[in-house]
């Protein structure tokens, strides 16, 4: 980590700026933003407005039906409005953002040469966008930032400034025709549902804000795009688990990294020098980028493993079942032995794709299908041949839905842990389930 890097930790994202200069101004001494003087001349236009307005309006835009609360009070300058546009149209925005101001980024001023690339926690997007990844996240829901609509100025219009000067790049997210690939996503939704945890953010760590900012936007796109782009879902899914893993553990023990990741080298490796008690260290060192990379990854889920969800106790065939739990005490070895392979598994395709340009196995990236009334989990297939490629059925752990309900889960019991046991608003002592979309079965 560079020291601009560390220096933009320390700092937090802008939403979070924005949040903590607000709870240290009283809202009665907010000092409004000056005005720009301009020079009038008879051919010029009417006076300019301030350059930077005390408040904003984004609309956000989510394809869920049904819509329901606003959360208009508890998180610091921002407002979640419901714009009660209900229907199946996926291009009007179903939630407003009202943002006020109260912290403007301080301009930076280097010489030529002196700017060093710093972008460990860049995630491509505005401050607004930020708000929406954190509410995707809370909420398990598909919703992105558009570009502002609504301005409002000092000694200006007391119901704003229309503003559509970009609103032809808002986002619409993807309707698939036929059977989901997330089947149990949500057609409704409670904005209420994620106010406190969203209430939390402020007491959290600038640092550990940044980390969960970056992972919540990997986890926004994998979840926007996965009816789209199911692979590419997969590769953000895993980014995300990948990135909050990283920020958790810093170091790992490099032999067993090797060890686990890389059994046949390491068994190889002892076997040609067992005299030497370092060479394998020296070895897992050099490999610690890859190794360390997939222990973390799997440690990390383990760690922060999510209760079994409630459309998952339904009975079905045990072979097309992902295992959520070890069936008791002295099966817990075996099964997290089991389920660590498993997430290798997902992993190393991942590695593959990014790397190689191997696509994913296509039966992970089809919608599943209906098994009584029960989706299937794993791959309804033992092994499959297409043109000239093969997958063996052990090699397919488990579909995207799954996975999805890991990811989202394990980052809300990260988010929640990295919440000081004294903070005034505590994070919640579980997870939210969301409300389930009736069954599909054309």
């Amino acid at each position: 980590m560079t020291k601009n890097t560390k220096k933009q930790a320390a700092c937090g994202p802008l939403f979070y700026q924005n949040w903590l200069a607000f709870e240290k101004t009283p809202s009665a001494n907010i000092t409004p933003s000056t005005p720009v003087q301009p020079i009038v001349t008879a051919n010029t236009c009417p006076p300019m407005r301030p350059v930077i307005p005390e408040q904003v309006e984004v609309p956000l835009f989510t394809d869920i039906n049904e819509l329901t609360g606003e959360i208009t009070s508890g998180l610091g300058p921002y407002k979640l409005l419901n714009a009660f546009s209900q229907g199946e149209r996926a291009d009007v925005p179903r939630i407003i953002l009202r943002a006020s101001r109260h912290f403007s980024p301080p301009i930076s001023r280097v010489l030529p040469g002196e700017i060093k690339t710093s972008a460990d926690f860049y995630h491509g997007g505005s401050e607004y966008d930020e708000i929406a990844a954190l509410v995707s996240l809370a909420g398990g829901i598909r919703i992105m930032a558009g570009s502002c609509s609504r301005l409002f100025f000092t000694n200006g219009d007391p119901v704003g400034m229309p503003w559509y000067m970009n609103a032809g790049n808002n986002p619409r997210p993807f309707q698939r025709a036929g059977r989901p690939v997330i089947p149990r996503y949500p057609t409704s939704f409670c904005l209420n549902d994620c106010k406190q945890r969203l209430a939390t953010l402020p007491r959290l760590t600038a640092k550990a804000v940044s980390e969960l900012l970056v992972a919540a936007r990997c986890y926004q796109k994998a979840l926007w795009h996965s009816e789209a782009d199911s692979q590419f879902a997969w590769l953000l899914f895993v980014s995300a688990i990948e990135s909050a893993a990283n920020f958790w553990r810093t170091k790992n023990d490099l032999k067993t990294a090797l060890q686990e990741a890389m059994p046949d080298l390491y068994n190889l490796l002892k076997e040609k020098d067992a005299d030497d008690a370092d060479w394998i260290n020296k070895i897992a060192s050099q490999l610690k980028g890859l190794t360390g990379a997939v222990k973390k990854f799997a440690d990390f889920l383990i760690k922060f493993w999510p209760e079994t969800p409630q459309w998952a106790k339904t009975e079905s065939p045990k072979i097309f079942e992902f295992s959520w739990a070890p069936r008791s005490d002295q099966h817990r070895d075996d099964w997290e032995k089991d389920t660590v392979a498993a997430l290798k598994k997902v992993y190393n395709w991942r590695s593959r794709t990014l790397h190689g340009g191997t696509a994913f196995p296509p039966p992970m990236l089809r919608p599943p299908i209906m098994l009584g009334e029960k989706y299937e989990e794993k791959p309804i297939v033992f092994d499959m041949v297409t043109g000239d490629s093969s997958w063996r059925g052990a090699d397919l752990p488990m579909l995207l839905h799954v996975f999805e309900h890991l990811v989202r889960g394990a980052l809300l019991k990260w988010w929640d842990s990295m919440v000081p046991a004294t903070a005034s608003q505590a994070a919640p002592n579980s997870i939210p389930a969301r409300r389930e979309s009736p069954i599909f079965t054309a």
